[in-house]
């Protein structure tokens, strides 16, 4: 775990009706895609880890949902301060040599999702992206998949379409590394369809005890 000081809120806004995006400002140049973000703030550890869903330039974003008390980080307003920011997880192999990668992400998993897909696009690969929702209300983030031009297949839980329909109609397109994020029972499920496909890196966001889990399958 990898442990910052001294930060400052540069924005902070509501991007959906429980969501929340802020940035801060402060020496984070080693975050990578899939790694979460503990904060301290005034002298207390908040326990829920958050996505990170962009680093650059000093500048970290931070997407959130209103969890009531305990974080209440919606009242943090442009120049407050965070004391300290714990980096949890080991993040997505983005220097393996993939041609064909697959994507698959459930709800706030999208986020770092969201951060992988824009690093591989950097180096010139064109990533596929399946999201799944609850419902349409709980949309994030799909403005930002389709500018990056990814090819995205949305799945929505109350229309009984689930991102797991699209993973195995894809399982014979030739994917040479599937990269996951989502709770626990959303990663099983993938896990179960895709463990006859090659390699995987998934990454559980329902355990916080130790922040995430990383689990690799062949």
């Amino acid at each position: 775990m990898k442990t910052y000081d001294n930060f400052f809120v540069l924005s902070n806004e509501q991007i959906n009706p429980d969501t929340y995006r802020m940035v801060v400002e402060g020496n984070t140049n080693e975050i990578i895609p899939g790694q979460f973000a503990r904060l301290k703030i005034n002298n207390k550890m908040l326990s829920n880890p958050y996505p990170i869903a962009f680093n650059k330039n000093y500048q970290t974003t931070i997407v959130y949902r209103s969890m009531g008390k305990e974080d209440n980080l919606k009242d943090l307003k442009v120049d407050d301060k965070i004391e300290k920011i714990n980096i949890i997880g080991n993040g997505f192999n983005i220097d393996k040599e993939v041609n064909k990668p697959l994507l698959i992400a459930n709800d706030i998993g999208l986020i770092p999702i969201y951060y992988l897909a824009k690093k591989l696009k950097e180096k010139g690969l064109n990533p596929e992206v399946i999201v799944q929702y609850n419902s349409k209300d709980e949309l994030l983030y799909l403005n930002e998949l389709h500018e990056l031009g990814v090819m995205l297949y949305l799945a929505l839980e109350n229309d009984n379409i689930l991102a797991t329909y699209y993973l195995e109609m894809f399982n014979g397109n030739n994917y040479d590394y599937i990269y996951g994020c989502g709770p626990k029972p959303f990663i099983k499920a993938v896990s179960n369809i895709a463990k006859s496909s090659n390699e995987m890196l998934l990454i559980d966001t329902s355990t916080h005890e130790d922040g995430v889990i990383i689990k690799k399958i062949k």
